[in-house]
């Protein structure tokens, strides 16, 4: 049961992404960006796709690296002091 919602959730998740991904993305470079991700992180979205106040976009720009720690703890934040 528990595999069963871990599947629904990531699920859920790469459907975000399809849907957070515009046209114009830059996809090899994201591809490229996950797969030289460095062991102990995660691939981070700037601005959180599912943010409380804002959503962001499936985009370069919004990716970063973050020790995978610090991204479970960011969890969804985003502060507009980050913009």
């Amino acid at each position: 049961q528990a595999r069963r919602k871990d599947k629904e959730g990531h699920a859920l998740y790469r459907g975000r992404l399809k849907k957070q991904t515009p046209p114009w993305a830059e996809k090899d470079l994201i591809k490229q960006f996950y797969f030289n991700c460095p062991k102990g992180f995660h691939v981070d979205h700037i601005i959180p796709l599912k943010g409380i106040n804002i959503n962001g976009l499936h985009v370069i720009s919004n990716l970063q690296y973050l020790k995978a720690q610090e991204n479970i703890v960011k969890s969804n934040m985003f502060e507009d002091s980050q913009l």
